[in-house]
């Protein structure tokens, strides 16, 4: 008679493990999808950090008109280039109601009120997010960039050519090409300022204050 014990484990169905091609298939299967979650989230993180600066820039906006109703004219600031954070700086400090805008002998002016002059707050430090949560100098996009603002220089008003200011925000790569927009020189045709005719750093720029 023959041991059960070795009919039992002659029946044993023999299973091999993954062969070294089948992990890697199943690797580059996860490496793929990973890869298009990730692509996803981004996407999605992109258009709502659009989505943002297009709803701050909106409320600069609101705050800039505002300003207009009681000084008479939207912010006069120097010029704006890609180094320097002076003009987002003076644009802080006069929204917030640190600085005013005045006019001594003719001359416009801005800076601390004279005369113990009262001042006004249009935005308020916590509505956009600054540069600085303990000592904040400026507003900021969603990338981390300071809001760009364009309207009349201090020292050349008469050069402005648009009827409005311009609000920009440099997008993810936070480069932009100042010239375009120092001098409200504006044309019509998007091309001139987001694609092949101008640069390509300017491609991802949310512009506020004008429509093509």
């Amino acid at each position: 008679m023959l041991d059960s014990s070795l009919i039992q484990k002659s029946s044993r169905v023999y299973r091999p493990g993954f062969t070294l091609i089948e992990v890697l298939v199943v690797m580059t299967i996860i490496i793929v999808l990973a890869g298009i979650v990730i692509s996803v989230q981004r996407g999605v993180y992109h258009k709502q950090s659009q989505a943002k600066a297009k709803g701050e820039m909106q409320a600069i906006a609101t705050a800039l008109e505002s300003f207009k109703l009681k000084y008479g004219d939207y912010p006069w600031l120097g010029d704006d280039n890609t180094a320097s954070t002076r003009n987002p700086e003076k644009l802080f400090n006069l929204l917030t109601g640190s600085e005013i805008m005045f006019n001594q002998n003719g001359t416009v002016m801005i800076g601390q009120p004279p005369n113990n002059r009262a001042t006004t707050a249009f935005l308020g430090e916590s509505e956009i997010k600054t540069d600085s949560d303990t000592d904040p100098t400026y507003f900021v996009d969603p990338w981390g960039n300071p809001y760009r603002y364009y309207y009349k220089n201090l020292s050349s008003p008469d050069s402005w050519e648009y009827p409005a200011f311009i609000l920009m925000s440099a997008g993810p790569d936070g480069t932009f090409t100042a010239s375009k927009l120092s001098n409200g020189a504006i044309d019509t045709d998007p091309e001139s300022y987001f694609g092949d005719a101008g640069n390509s750093s300017d491609f991802d720029n949310l512009v506020h204050g004008f429509e093509f």
